[in-house]
């Protein structure tokens, strides 16, 4: 809901590219196209926009924000799961950290144990 007074207000039409962006996003999902080269179309989007807007082209600058719209969508929900990506991949890496010292404590204690049944054998045996 905009602030602005009624006869002030325009329509926003980047709110009506997130879904789209969603849904492209979630197509390029398992493609070679990263945040960085949706990023720079995001950029070079903005800058024709500005142009055509300039040049009194209503329509295409309109299309054009929209498809701005959609690449900044697009761009932070890639950044959303690189970022979820890294953190599952830390969390793994700490996990193996604990399992693996869980599993050599639980070794050393099997060892010791067979250490001691072999030194009470070898006792009893002298005694």
């Amino acid at each position: 809901m905009s602030k602005l007074p009624e006869k002030h207000q325009f329509l926003d039409l980047s709110d009506y590219g997130r879904s789209l962006g969603h849904l492209i996003a979630t197509k390029l999902q398992n493609t070679s196209i990263t945040p960085i080269h949706v990023t720079t179309m995001f950029i070079i989007t903005g800058f024709i926009a500005i142009w055509i807007l300039l040049n009194g082209y209503l329509i295409t600058s309109a299309f054009l924000l929209l498809l701005k719209s959609i690449l900044e969508t697009n761009t932070s929900e890639q950044c959303s799961r690189m970022t979820a990506m890294s953190q599952a991949t830390d969390n793994a890496g700490e996990l193996l950290k604990e399992l693996k010292l869980t599993y050599n404590r639980t070794r050393q204690a099997a060892i010791t144990k067979e250490i001691l049944e072999i030194v009470g054998g070898a006792e009893a045996l002298n005694n």
